[in-house]
């Protein structure tokens, strides 16, 4: 991401720190770390399926991670619900679900639903996937290949600047 250094180990910090608090405290089996750039700033994500209960106003680790970002001009949130899912259970992966036939996504949604994901966003058009995209951060998406308005590399290509290609960056 090209970031200055200082940046660069605030938010090495911010995870080393948000991982071991969920596997010592949280009883976490699985987390996940996401780093993106939205609107210029860099934001950094972790999640995990642990027991919640994490408040920066109760321990050290935390509410220095939230003066380290602070002096940096950056922001600490932290939502953590005490008794939020069971260690035995992973996070539930939200989903933004692209398909034409309205018949076949709703019946799509209602299998990933019942498998266990949220369905974020539902849409039939590949310039509105992107959309969907940029604004709900899914972890994933569920997408018809060949959704108008002709296919989902048109749409997505000139967001991503590659002349008609992703290239990987996510689009």
């Amino acid at each position: 991401m090209g970031l200055p250094g200082n940046v660069a180990a605030a938010a090495y910090f911010v995870v080393a720190e948000a991982t071991t608090n969920a596997a010592k405290y949280a009883q976490a089996s699985h987390a996940t770390v996401s780093v993106r750039r939205q609107n210029g700033a860099m934001v950094v994500e972790v999640r995990d399926d642990g027991i919640g209960g994490a408040d920066p106003a109760e321990g050290s680790g935390l509410r220095g991670l939230a003066d380290r970002v602070s002096a940096l001009d950056g922001q600490l949130e932290v939502h953590s619900e005490a008794g939020g899912a069971p260690p035995s259970g992973p996070a539930s992966m939200r989903v933004v679900l692209a398909e034409d036939s309205v018949l076949l996504r709703q019946g799509f949604a209602l299998i990933l639903e019942q498998a266990g994901l949220q369905v974020v966003g539902q849409t039939g058009d590949a310039h509105d996937l992107v959309r969907q995209a940029l604004d709900l951060h899914p972890d994933a998406a569920v997408v018809d290949i060949r959704m108008p308005p002709t296919d989902t590399t048109t749409a997505c290509g000139p967001r991503c600047g590659s002349g008609g290609t992703c290239q990987g960056r996510g689009c």
